[in-house]
Formats: structure tokens, sequence, C-alpha cells
């Protein structure tokens, strides 16, 4: 809240693991998704409207959003594009506290993935802030 997702997990990663992540802020469709990501090791999806998430596509992508109720972090393999709801998500109580952990546990999940390989997916739910993995 307050500030641009990309540069704020770039900087988590840096932090977690002194990797040197370039968080890029572009509007992204289908004339540039390709060009943008094509020297990505690890593209992270973090847009808030459907039509950018159905765009960014691919073995190394992981998706990052918020819903009402929960959030998740989803690497590609399981991802499946949401339908715009038309309700700001950020405006409904714990928005802070949820996009904060989402943030954490998608930082977690990609460090997990540039030391193992590993992609583990994750829901956070709002009610109570738990983070379950996706089987």
């Amino acid at each position: 809240i307050g500030q641009q997702k990309a540069p704020l997990l770039a900087k988590l990663l840096y932090r977690a693991v002194g990797v040197d992540v370039a968080g890029v802020v572009k509007d992204v469709d289908a004339s540039n998704v390709v060009a943008l990501s094509k020297d990505a090791d690890v593209v992270v999806d973090a847009f808030d409207n459907a039509a950018s998430r159905a765009v960014v596509r691919g073995a190394n992508v992981v998706h990052l959003g918020l819903a009402r109720g929960f959030a998740e972090v989803v690497w590609d393999a399981r991802y499946v594009v949401p339908t715009d709801s038309g309700v700001d998500v950020c405006d409904v109580g714990l928005a802070r506290s949820l996009i904060l952990l989402a943030t954490a546990t998608a930082g977690e999940a990609i460090v997990e993935f540039a030391a193992s390989g590993r992609q583990r997916s994750f829901t956070i739910t709002s009610r109570d802030l738990k983070i379950t993995e996706l089987p």
C-alpha cells in the first residue's frame, strides 16, 4: 500500500538473499510481454486486473494477488486467471496486513525457487491470516 509491488518484492529478495532483482513497473499487454520477460529467470505477476494477468504466463511465472477474503501466491502451472470483480479488495479490513503477508510469502516462494527450483504455491485467508500451502 503506497508503494509499487515490483520494487518492494525486489528489496525483499535483496535483503533475504542478496540477489539483485530488477523490479520493473510497466504496462504489460500481448504486444510487449515477451520482450519484457525474455531475459528473466522469474517473472512476478502482481497485477490487479485480469487482462494483464492473462498475458503474463510461463513456466517461471509466479502470480501474487488478492481477492475478497484471501490472497494467493501461485506458480503458473496451477494458476487460473480470476475474473475482475469490480471491488477494490485493498479497501477491506485487514487488507494492509494481507498484502504484506502475501508479499512476504511470495518473496519466500521465490527465494526457495531460486535456491532449489521448487515451486510452492500458497493461499492466505484474510479472516485469520493463515498461510496454507496448496497441494
